[in-house]
């Protein structure tokens, strides 16, 4: 029945470097897969469940990720250069090194988020959680993070030249070297 077809699916998705740009995959499940260098740019992802995916180097170009379940996923090195990301469930994710030039996070949950060496230059994370993150040794330049709860994060050496934090929550933040 349809658990065979959806067990089909998953199987032929889950492989490495596969080409799936342009794709319309709203609201699809796609948990517990292995999509490491795969080809996403254009794909409209919203509502997806991705929740423990390997994303690892893939390319998420202008993809549409609106309110697509992210948690747990390893997006490391993988280019998210004018994603949209809004209302996304980012919590546990890793963007270690990722690049989200441009891209759009408003709304978003990135609780324990890891965002080392992660690319935010003009992005837009307008009133996204990013409570008790470790943003350290970022690059934000331009970016909007008005509105966002950055209570307790740590900002150690991050690059925050014309950052908008216009009504952002500092509370216990540690801005070291900034």
């Amino acid at each position: 029945g349809e658990d065979k077809h959806l067990e089909d699916i998953t199987n032929i998705l889950n492989q490495k470097n596969i080409d799936l740009s342009n794709c319309n995959l709203v609201g699809i499940s796609l948990h517990d897969v292995d999509l490491q260098n795969a080809n996403l740019q254009n794909a409209d992802l919203s509502g997806a469940d991705l929740r423990n995916s390997n994303l690892s180097g893939s390319n998420l170009e202008n993809s549409k990720l609106f309110g697509a379940d992210l948690r747990n996923v390893n997006l490391k090195n993988a280019i998210l250069v004018n994603a949209k990301l809004d209302g996304a469930n980012l919590r546990d994710t890793i963007l270690e090194s990722a690049d989200l030039e441009g891209a759009s996070v408003q709304h978003a949950y990135a609780y324990k988020t890891i965002l080392v060496k992660t690319n935010l230059v003009d992005g837009n994370s307008y009133k996204t959680n990013f409570c008790g993150n470790a943003l350290s040794h970022q690059i934000m330049a331009a970016a909007n993070l008005s509105g966002s709860d950055l209570r307790y994060t740590k900002l150690l050496f991050t690059s925050l030249t014309a950052v908008d934090i216009t009504g952002a929550d500092l509370t216990g933040a540690d801005l070291s070297g900034s």
